[in-house]
This record gives structure tokens, C-alpha cells and sequence, in this order.
């Protein structure tokens, strides 16, 4: 019998690495970890027979899955992978509005990057103890410290074997269509108050106008930009939230042979050390780029921007501005970043990003000491075998079909536009690259090991 971690994965390319770290670093406190998809690990707690272990998610749940999933679990924590720093103030103020009021209390620990973001969470909810909430600092910042690069080196030969010199253009903006009002309105923060539900929304729409114009204007500096400079190669790298078929629509379009898209089907840290350069107009990936010490450039095109409450300046001030072609030419001529790398640091020690604490190793101490009852191996009871593999891929091919078709004569009501979004878990998680990841990351008395319970769902102890 073990501690158990149950470890949620939501967006494969963004929380792999990070999460195969805390698994490893967890597995050497001697915790069980199951790491799999959203579905797979709720189908794992809400069928085991034994109410222990400890629940580790990215922010708020449903009410009802936050009871059933209480009843199965010691412990309830949460890292919000979507509130990244370099954020605003107003965003920072929605954002952190993920939870239910009513079920807030069965959430055991809040751990956020920094103390600014921890302190505006505990604004929004003033009843969640100070004891309950930590600022830890990410793994995702963790995994490219110097001693963990390695675990790069493979896709990094792969990309500029393929690619050779390129600037890579990551974008954010996740509306890119003129649907972008029914996108907003889905985001709806379930911890905003009944007097505040208009005012969210107003918001979530006023955002999603913002990047949509600056879509519209930084996709067309990018293919203006590219046409006139034949010799540069840029390649524009999709969120996993936008529509990828929109931004083939204006690539085909333009036909520009040096602009190449690339689905966002892998981790980003490789892509950004293979580059020339990141160019970006507000992604927290700068933050990354920057402490691998790359060139990095933001596309700020208009004064509007800097005026606007959703604009980030945390990140335009670790970055190039980039304001014309004439900017981007020089950016580009210009083998480093003119940005004082000193003056940058102290810029991420201020947000808690550039630290001499292992963040991943804080988190699971913190989790270490927690009251945890031992349990056995959970088992799976839904059938996995390649038929139903089959079965369920034809199912899900099938109802996609179908909601597309319900949506476009207007017998649903949904955002046309997710049908177009990359799949959360290309591939499903590879026993196989866990493990790979795994040794890269061990030392030489560290023996645990990956084992593939099904295509989304991987044992780790």
C-alpha cells in the first residue's frame, strides 16, 4: 500500500514535462502517481472502493464532480495552469474566480506562482484560510533550468534538421474568428458574485474584442512582412485554443511560401531553442523564452494597445518592441536580445519566476505533509482493449459530425469554433516518452518507471 497522487493532465503540450517532474519528484517520497487525462482520472477515483489519496487539479470543478470526487479523496489541490504572471491586474481579478463558492471549503490547498497572484485570490475569497494558499513558483519554469535541458536535445536536433533557421511567431490570442462574442461568453468565472455575472461577462467580451482586432492586424503584419523578405522563414505556432483551420484559411490565402504553420501537437520548449528568435504580442511562453535567453521580440502595432486594460505589459517590458517592419528588421539583423538580461532577471525574481527554490520539490514537501491514508493499486473497470478503442474513436468521429451539423442549422447553441481547436491530448500520453522522460530526469539510484494502464492513463512509482 502506497500514498496515491492522482495527477490531472488537461493540455498535453503545456503540462507533460512539468507533471512527469512532479511525478518523478513525488514517486521519490515514495507516492503512487496516476497520471492521465481529466476523464481517465476522474473514471479512476469515482470507481475505487477506498476514500484516500490526494487529488491534484488545475483550478475549479463542476459542483456535482467537486462532491463525488470529496467522497474518494483525502485531499483536493489545485496549481491554475491558466493564470500565468505577467498578467494584468483586471485579468488576474476574473481569473482567479474558478471556484464555486459553495464547495470552495473541500479544496485543501491553493498554489499559485507568486504572492501577487495569491494575495488577489485571497481577496476574491477572504473565507479560504492564508494557511490554505502558497506561492510555490511553477514546474512548467522548472523543467528548463540548465540541469533539466537535456530532455530537449533529442526534439531540438529533430526541429533544425527539418526547419534550419527560422523565427517562430507563438501566438495567444485564442479568437481569431468572428465568433469571438459566443467564445467569451462561455468562459464564464463560476466564483463571481450574482451582482457581478454582467459585469464578468462584459468583460470576457470587451478581452476577446481585443485579441481578435490584434489578431486580424499582427497576422497580416506577419504575411506582409514575410512576402517582402523572401529569405526569412517564420513559422507561426497555433494555440492550442484557436481555430487552426482559420489560420490555414489566410496562410492559403496569402500565399506566402517562407510563413509555415505548425500545430501545437508538442512541447514549446524545443521549438524556442531550435529558433532564430520568439516573436509573440503577449504569451507567457516569452517568460520561458527569456529564461532560456533567447532573442524575443512583442508585436505591438497601434497605440491602442499599451492604453488597453488587457494589454500585458509585464511581458512587453521583458521583450524587443516591435512597432513597424522597421523594428523587425532590426530585431531580426541583431544576433541578441538589447534587452539588459540583468534588468530582465529582476524583473522575474519579482514574480517569483527566476528562483533558487526548486518549485516542483516545494510542492511536493507541501504535499508530503499532509494526512494521506495508503491504498492498493486502483483497477480500471472500463474496458480498454483495441476493439473498444476502435469503437469509441468511430462513436466520437460520428457525434462530431452530428454537433457540427446541429450547430450550423442552429439547433445548438455552441461555438462552432472549437471543432477547429487542437486536440487537449494529441496522441494520448506515451508510456514510452514518460519513460524516456523519466531517465533523463533520474539519478542513478532512482528506479521508478512508467506503466500503461490505457491510452490516456500511466502508473508512476
Amino acid at each position: 500500500m502506497k500514498k496515491t497522487l492522482y495527477l490531472c493532465l488537461e493540455i498535453k503540450v503545456r503540462e507533460l514535462l512539468p507533471k512527469i517532474y512532479l511525478s518523478y519528484l513525488a514517486a521519490k517520497k515514495k507516492f503512487r502517481i496516476y497520471l492521465g487525462s481529466r476523464d481517465e482520472i476522474f473514471n479512476l477515483i469515482l470507481n475505487k472502493e477506498k476514500k484516500a489519496g490526494i487529488f491534484f487539479y488545475k483550478a475549479g470543478l463542476q459542483k456535482e464532480m467537486t462532491d463525488m470526487i470529496d467522497l474518494k479523496i483525502d485531499h483536493h489541490v489545485v496549481l491554475d495552469e491558466e493564470i500565468s504572471p505577467g498578467f494584468t491586474k483586471e485579468q488576474y481579478k476574473y481569473r482567479v474566480l474558478s471556484f464555486y463558492r459553495e464547495v470552495i471549503h473541500k479544496i485543501s490547498l491553493f498554489f499559485y506562482v507568486n504572492k501577487e497572484i495569491a494575495s488577489i485570490f485571497k481577496k476574491q475569497y477572504p473565507k479560504v484560510s492564508s494557511k490554505k494558499i502558497f506561492s510555490t513558483g511553477w514546474p512548467r519554469f522548472e523543467i528548463i533550468k540548465k540541469k533539466n535541458l537535456k530532455i530537449f536535445d533529442k526534439e531540438v536536433k529533430i526541429i533544425k534538421k527539418k526547419e534550419k533557421s527560422f523565427f517562430l511567431f507563438i501566438s495567444d490570442f485564442s479568437y481569431t474568428t468572428k465568433n469571438y462574442e459566443v467564445f467569451a461568453r462561455e468562459y464564464f468565472a463560476w466564483g463571481v458574485k450574482k451582482n457581478k455575472k454582467k459585469k464578468n461577462i462584459e468583460n470576457q467580451i470587451q478581452e476577446a474584442k481585443f485579441h481578435y482586432e490584434d489578431f486580424k492586424i499582427v497576422s497580416n503584419f506577419l504575411l506582409e512582412y514575410a512576402r517582402k523578405n523572401s529569405s526569412i522563414k517564420i513559422i507561426i505556432r497555433a494555440h492550442p485554443n484557436e481555430s487552426f483551420k482559420e489560420w490555414e484559411k489566410i496562410i492559403k490565402v496569402a500565399k506566402v511560401k517562407n510563413i509555415k504553420l505548425t500545430k501545437p501537437m508538442d512541447d514549446v520548449i524545443p521549438w524556442i531553442i531550435a529558433s532564430s528568435g520568439i516573436l509573440h504580442r503577449g504569451c507567457t511562453t516569452s517568460i520561458q523564452s527569456s529564461l532560456l535567453k533567447k532573442k524575443i521580440g512583442y508585436i505591438n502595432l497601434g497605440k491602442h494597445n499599451k492604453k488597453n486594460k488587457f494589454f500585458k505589459n509585464f511581458l512587453y517590458s521583458i521583450s524587443n518592441p516591435i512597432r513597424c517592419e522597421k523594428d523587425l528588421d532590426t530585431w531580426i539583423k541583431k544576433k541578441f536580445c538589447t534587452k539588459s538580461q540583468s534588468r530582465v532577471n529582476k524583473k522575474l525574481r519579482r514574480l517569483n519566476i527566476l528562483q533558487n527554490n526548486d518549485s516542483a520539490k516545494n510542492i511536493v514537501n507541501i504535499l508530503d505533509k499532509l494526512a494521506i491514508k495508503k491504498e492498493d493499486k486502483s483497477i480500471i473497470k472500463k474496458s480498454n482493449n483495441n476493439f473498444y478503442g476502435i469503437i469509441s474513436l468511430y462513436k466520437s468521429l460520428v457525434l462530431r459530425k452530428l454537433l457540427i451539423f446541429s450547430t450550423k442549422i442552429g439547433l445548438l447553441q455552441r461555438n462552432i469554433d472549437r471543432f477547429n481547436f487542437t486536440h487537449k491530448i494529441p496522441g494520448g500520453i506515451s508510456c514510452k516518452d514518460v519513460n524516456y522522460y523519466l531517465k533523463m530526469l533520474k539519478k542513478k539510484n532512482d528506479n521508478m518507471l512508467a506503466k500503461k494502464i490505457n491510452d490516456e492513463l500511466v502508473l508512476i512509482e
